[in-house]
Protein backbone atom coordinates (compact mmCIF):
# COMPACT_ATOMS: atom_id res chain seq x y z
CA UNK A 1 0.00 0.00 0.00
CA UNK A 2 1.16 3.72 -0.73
CA UNK A 3 0.86 5.57 2.43
CA UNK A 4 -0.25 9.65 2.40
CA UNK A 5 2.88 10.46 3.08
CA UNK A 6 4.04 8.92 -0.37
CA UNK A 7 1.63 10.30 -2.09
CA UNK A 8 2.05 13.75 -0.60
CA UNK A 9 5.32 13.29 -1.68
CA UNK A 10 4.87 12.43 -5.11
CA UNK A 11 2.38 15.07 -5.21
CA UNK A 12 5.27 18.16 -4.08
CA UNK A 13 7.12 16.50 -6.86
CA UNK A 14 4.74 16.31 -9.84
CA UNK A 15 3.62 20.23 -9.05
CA UNK A 16 7.47 20.75 -9.38
CA UNK A 17 7.58 19.19 -12.64
CA UNK A 18 4.22 21.53 -13.84
CA UNK A 19 5.98 24.71 -12.98
CA UNK A 20 9.31 23.45 -14.60
CA UNK A 21 7.26 22.76 -17.74
CA UNK A 22 5.25 26.13 -17.69
CA UNK A 23 8.09 27.93 -16.98
CA UNK A 24 9.89 26.58 -20.17
CA UNK A 25 6.33 27.08 -22.01
CA UNK A 26 6.08 30.80 -21.08
CA UNK A 27 9.90 31.73 -22.08
CA UNK A 28 9.14 29.77 -25.56
CA UNK A 29 6.26 31.74 -26.04
CA UNK A 30 7.34 34.93 -24.81
CA UNK A 31 11.66 35.13 -24.79
CA UNK A 32 13.99 35.85 -22.42
CA UNK A 33 12.46 39.33 -21.74
CA UNK A 34 9.36 38.06 -20.34
CA UNK A 35 11.58 37.15 -17.40
CA UNK A 36 13.70 39.84 -17.52
CA UNK A 37 13.36 41.26 -13.75
CA UNK A 38 10.45 39.49 -12.87
CA UNK A 39 8.52 40.61 -15.81
CA UNK A 40 6.02 36.90 -15.81
CA UNK A 41 2.36 37.18 -16.86
CA UNK A 42 0.28 39.94 -15.57
CA UNK A 43 -0.08 40.84 -12.32
CA UNK A 44 -1.98 43.35 -10.79
CA UNK A 45 -2.00 44.91 -7.02
CA UNK A 46 0.87 44.67 -4.96
CA UNK A 47 2.67 41.55 -6.36
CA UNK A 48 6.11 41.50 -6.02
CA UNK A 49 8.53 40.20 -8.95
CA UNK A 50 10.78 38.85 -6.36
CA UNK A 51 8.66 36.33 -5.54
CA UNK A 52 8.69 34.65 -8.85
CA UNK A 53 12.41 34.71 -8.50
CA UNK A 54 12.11 32.86 -5.15
CA UNK A 55 9.41 30.54 -6.51
CA UNK A 56 11.73 29.43 -9.38
CA UNK A 57 14.77 29.13 -6.45
CA UNK A 58 12.54 26.71 -4.76
CA UNK A 59 11.55 24.78 -7.91
CA UNK A 60 15.42 24.58 -8.36
CA UNK A 61 16.38 23.05 -4.96
CA UNK A 62 13.28 20.59 -5.22
CA UNK A 63 14.32 19.31 -8.13
CA UNK A 64 17.85 18.89 -6.77
CA UNK A 65 16.78 16.97 -3.76
CA UNK A 66 14.76 14.61 -5.32
CA UNK A 67 18.08 14.08 -7.80
CA UNK A 68 19.84 13.44 -4.89
CA UNK A 69 17.19 11.12 -2.71
CA UNK A 70 16.96 8.70 -5.95
CA UNK A 71 20.43 8.54 -6.00
CA UNK A 72 21.19 10.45 -9.50
CA UNK A 73 19.01 8.48 -11.01
CA UNK A 74 16.86 10.42 -14.07
CA UNK A 75 19.35 12.20 -14.83
CA UNK A 76 18.01 13.02 -18.25
CA UNK A 77 15.12 14.82 -15.95
CA UNK A 78 16.26 16.45 -13.12
CA UNK A 79 19.89 17.94 -14.56
CA UNK A 80 18.22 20.36 -17.72
CA UNK A 81 15.67 21.45 -15.00
CA UNK A 82 18.02 22.72 -12.32
CA UNK A 83 20.22 24.11 -15.20
CA UNK A 84 16.87 25.55 -16.34
CA UNK A 85 15.79 27.22 -13.34
CA UNK A 86 19.53 28.72 -12.31
CA UNK A 87 19.16 30.61 -15.86
CA UNK A 88 16.27 31.95 -15.14
CA UNK A 89 17.14 32.94 -11.66
CA UNK A 90 19.68 35.13 -13.21
CA UNK A 91 16.98 36.45 -15.72
CA UNK A 92 15.19 37.68 -13.21
CA UNK A 93 17.82 39.33 -11.62
CA UNK A 94 17.41 38.41 -7.98
CA UNK A 95 20.37 38.06 -6.11
CA UNK A 96 18.60 36.62 -3.08
CA UNK A 97 17.19 33.99 -5.27
CA UNK A 98 20.49 32.92 -6.37
CA UNK A 99 21.98 33.16 -2.91
CA UNK A 100 19.12 30.75 -1.44
CA UNK A 101 19.90 28.73 -4.64
CA UNK A 102 23.61 28.18 -3.79
CA UNK A 103 23.14 27.54 -0.27
CA UNK A 104 21.09 25.53 -0.06
CA UNK A 105 22.66 23.47 -3.19
CA UNK A 106 25.59 23.65 -1.53
CA UNK A 107 24.14 22.22 1.96
CA UNK A 108 21.85 19.34 0.87
CA UNK A 109 24.46 18.11 -1.79
CA UNK A 110 27.69 17.92 1.09
CA UNK A 111 24.90 16.66 3.86
CA UNK A 112 23.66 14.09 1.09
CA UNK A 113 27.32 12.83 0.68
CA UNK A 114 28.00 12.49 4.09
CA UNK A 115 25.70 9.46 3.91
CA UNK A 116 26.73 8.86 0.48
CA UNK A 117 28.80 5.90 -1.45
CA UNK A 118 28.18 7.69 -4.81
CA UNK A 119 30.95 10.52 -4.46
CA UNK A 120 32.86 9.89 -7.66
CA UNK A 121 29.40 9.74 -9.48
CA UNK A 122 28.08 12.71 -7.75
CA UNK A 123 31.90 14.62 -8.71
CA UNK A 124 31.04 14.29 -12.01
CA UNK A 125 27.56 15.22 -11.99
CA UNK A 126 28.22 18.73 -10.35
CA UNK A 127 31.29 19.06 -12.67
CA UNK A 128 28.61 18.43 -15.40
CA UNK A 129 26.18 20.99 -13.86
CA UNK A 130 28.86 23.61 -13.33
CA UNK A 131 29.60 23.29 -16.54
CA UNK A 132 26.41 23.86 -18.16
CA UNK A 133 25.52 26.77 -15.52
CA UNK A 134 28.90 28.56 -16.56
CA UNK A 135 27.49 28.41 -20.44
CA UNK A 136 24.34 29.58 -19.39
CA UNK A 137 25.52 32.68 -17.52
CA UNK A 138 28.48 33.21 -20.59
CA UNK A 139 25.16 33.41 -22.75
CA UNK A 140 23.08 35.54 -20.80
CA UNK A 141 25.83 38.23 -19.99
CA UNK A 142 26.17 38.69 -23.95
CA UNK A 143 22.91 39.16 -24.54
CA UNK A 144 21.48 40.79 -21.26
CA UNK A 145 24.96 42.71 -20.15
CA UNK A 146 22.83 44.86 -18.15
CA UNK A 147 20.93 42.64 -16.31
CA UNK A 148 24.09 40.49 -15.01
CA UNK A 149 26.06 43.32 -14.24
CA UNK A 150 23.55 42.99 -11.01
CA UNK A 151 25.68 39.65 -10.12
CA UNK A 152 28.74 41.65 -9.55
CA UNK A 153 29.94 42.52 -6.45
CA UNK A 154 31.12 46.40 -7.65
CA UNK A 155 27.18 47.04 -8.23
CA UNK A 156 26.41 45.43 -4.89
CA UNK A 157 28.82 47.64 -3.11
CA UNK A 158 27.66 50.39 -5.38
CA UNK A 159 23.96 50.42 -4.49
CA UNK A 160 23.79 48.76 -0.99
CA UNK A 161 21.74 45.84 -2.35
CA UNK A 162 19.37 47.99 -3.62
CA UNK A 163 19.51 50.07 -0.90
CA UNK A 164 18.83 46.98 1.70
CA UNK A 165 22.19 48.42 3.82
CA UNK A 166 20.84 51.97 3.89
CA UNK A 167 17.55 50.34 5.37
CA UNK A 168 19.26 48.28 8.00
CA UNK A 169 21.80 50.94 9.18
CA UNK A 170 18.45 53.24 9.76
CA UNK A 171 17.15 50.82 11.90
CA UNK A 172 19.74 48.98 13.52
CA UNK A 173 21.27 52.98 14.48
CA UNK A 174 18.27 55.25 14.72
CA UNK A 175 15.83 52.60 16.79
CA UNK A 176 17.18 48.93 18.21
CA UNK A 177 19.30 50.44 20.35
CA UNK A 178 15.89 52.32 22.08
CA UNK A 179 13.67 48.86 21.29
CA UNK A 180 16.02 46.37 21.49
CA UNK A 181 14.17 43.71 23.94
CA UNK A 182 10.71 43.92 22.25
CA UNK A 183 11.52 45.66 19.24
CA UNK A 184 8.81 48.32 17.50
CA UNK A 185 5.97 45.91 16.55
CA UNK A 186 4.51 43.65 14.42
CA UNK A 187 2.89 45.77 12.43
CA UNK A 188 4.52 45.58 8.83
CA UNK A 189 3.94 49.56 8.52
CA UNK A 190 6.20 50.39 11.77
CA UNK A 191 9.41 49.65 10.41
CA UNK A 192 8.45 51.17 7.07
CA UNK A 193 7.39 54.23 8.83
CA UNK A 194 10.36 54.25 11.06
CA UNK A 195 12.94 53.96 7.54
CA UNK A 196 10.85 56.88 5.91
CA UNK A 197 11.71 59.21 9.03
CA UNK A 198 15.16 58.63 8.87
CA UNK A 199 15.81 57.83 5.43
CA UNK A 200 12.88 60.04 3.01
CA UNK A 201 12.22 56.57 1.78
CA UNK A 202 10.33 54.23 3.42
CA UNK A 203 11.08 50.09 2.95
CA UNK A 204 10.45 47.06 4.59
CA UNK A 205 13.14 45.26 6.42
CA UNK A 206 14.53 42.89 3.77
CA UNK A 207 16.43 40.56 5.85
CA UNK A 208 15.08 37.76 8.29
CA UNK A 209 17.23 38.84 11.13
CA UNK A 210 16.50 42.09 10.84
CA UNK A 211 12.41 41.88 10.59
CA UNK A 212 12.27 39.73 13.61
CA UNK A 213 14.75 42.47 15.60
CA UNK A 214 11.78 45.05 14.17
CA UNK A 215 8.90 43.40 14.57
CA UNK A 216 9.80 41.22 18.61
CA UNK A 217 12.99 42.29 19.63
CA UNK A 218 16.10 40.19 20.53
CA UNK A 219 13.16 38.72 22.57
CA UNK A 220 11.47 37.42 19.63
CA UNK A 221 15.29 36.92 17.90
CA UNK A 222 15.78 34.21 21.09
CA UNK A 223 11.88 32.68 20.20
CA UNK A 224 11.70 32.33 16.24
CA UNK A 225 15.51 31.31 16.50
CA UNK A 226 14.62 27.90 18.53
CA UNK A 227 11.72 26.99 16.40
CA UNK A 228 13.86 27.33 13.37
CA UNK A 229 17.13 25.34 14.75
CA UNK A 230 14.47 23.11 16.80
CA UNK A 231 13.01 22.13 12.94
CA UNK A 232 16.01 21.59 11.83
CA UNK A 233 17.16 19.14 14.77
CA UNK A 234 14.15 17.41 14.12
CA UNK A 235 14.40 17.63 10.65
CA UNK A 236 18.36 15.75 10.89
CA UNK A 237 16.98 13.06 12.98
CA UNK A 238 13.80 12.01 10.27
CA UNK A 239 16.29 12.12 7.93
CA UNK A 240 18.05 8.68 9.25
CA UNK A 241 14.81 6.83 9.02
CA UNK A 242 13.37 9.22 5.74
CA UNK A 243 15.25 9.90 3.19
CA UNK A 244 12.54 12.02 1.46
CA UNK A 245 12.83 14.46 4.48
CA UNK A 246 15.57 15.76 2.44
CA UNK A 247 13.47 17.57 0.32
CA UNK A 248 12.00 19.64 2.87
CA UNK A 249 15.58 20.11 4.14
CA UNK A 250 16.74 21.52 1.18
CA UNK A 251 13.78 23.63 0.77
CA UNK A 252 13.57 25.12 4.33
CA UNK A 253 17.07 25.62 3.75
CA UNK A 254 16.63 27.56 0.86
CA UNK A 255 13.52 29.71 2.51
CA UNK A 256 16.04 31.07 5.17
CA UNK A 257 18.87 31.56 2.76
CA UNK A 258 15.87 34.05 1.11
CA UNK A 259 16.06 35.90 3.96
CA UNK A 260 19.77 37.23 3.76
CA UNK A 261 17.75 39.80 1.21
CA UNK A 262 14.17 39.28 1.21
CA UNK A 263 10.93 39.36 3.79
CA UNK A 264 10.24 35.79 4.29
CA UNK A 265 9.37 36.21 7.96
CA UNK A 266 6.14 37.86 7.68
CA UNK A 267 5.63 35.28 4.67
CA UNK A 268 3.26 32.29 4.22
CA UNK A 269 5.63 30.44 2.72
CA UNK A 270 8.15 29.59 6.27
CA UNK A 271 5.34 29.06 8.25
CA UNK A 272 4.01 26.64 5.97
CA UNK A 273 6.79 24.61 5.18
CA UNK A 274 7.45 24.23 9.04
CA UNK A 275 4.24 23.37 9.98
CA UNK A 276 4.05 21.01 7.13
CA UNK A 277 7.85 19.28 8.19
CA UNK A 278 6.41 19.07 11.69
CA UNK A 279 3.48 17.04 10.89
CA UNK A 280 5.09 14.88 8.66
CA UNK A 281 7.44 13.95 11.16
CA UNK A 282 5.30 13.65 13.88
CA UNK A 283 3.22 11.31 11.53
CA UNK A 284 6.70 9.22 10.60
CA UNK A 285 7.21 8.64 14.38
CA UNK A 286 3.87 7.50 15.16
CA UNK A 287 3.90 4.67 12.19
CA UNK A 288 7.41 3.66 13.38
CA UNK A 289 6.38 3.49 17.05
CA UNK A 290 3.04 1.44 16.15
CA UNK A 291 5.22 -0.47 13.87
CA UNK A 292 7.47 -1.49 16.35
CA UNK A 293 4.64 -2.33 18.66
CA UNK A 294 2.95 -4.41 15.89
CA UNK A 295 6.41 -6.44 15.37
CA UNK A 296 6.27 -6.83 19.48
CA UNK A 297 2.81 -8.43 19.11
CA UNK A 298 4.11 -11.15 16.59
CA UNK A 299 6.95 -12.21 18.78
CA UNK A 300 4.95 -12.15 22.00
CA UNK A 301 2.69 -14.48 19.80
CA UNK A 302 5.42 -16.51 18.84
CA UNK A 303 6.59 -17.61 22.17
CA UNK A 304 3.20 -18.18 23.17
CA UNK A 305 2.80 -20.98 20.20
Amino acid sequence: TVSSKELLMKEIWIFTLICAIYAGWYLLQNGISAFDEGRIGVFEGGFNANDIAKGIAYVGIITLAHFLIHNLKGKLIHIPIIVFMVFLIFLTGSRSALIAFVVASVFTILYWLKGSNKVVSASFVIIAFLIACYFAYSYLLRALPELMSRFTLEDVMDNGGTGRVDVWTAFMQHYFLDYWMFGIGFNASNIYDAVKVVNGVGHGAHNLIVDILASSGVFGLVVYGMIYVRTYKEMFREVKHDKSMLMFLALYTAILATGVGENVFRGRMIWFVNGLILLLISINKKERDLSAINQLNIEDGSKIL
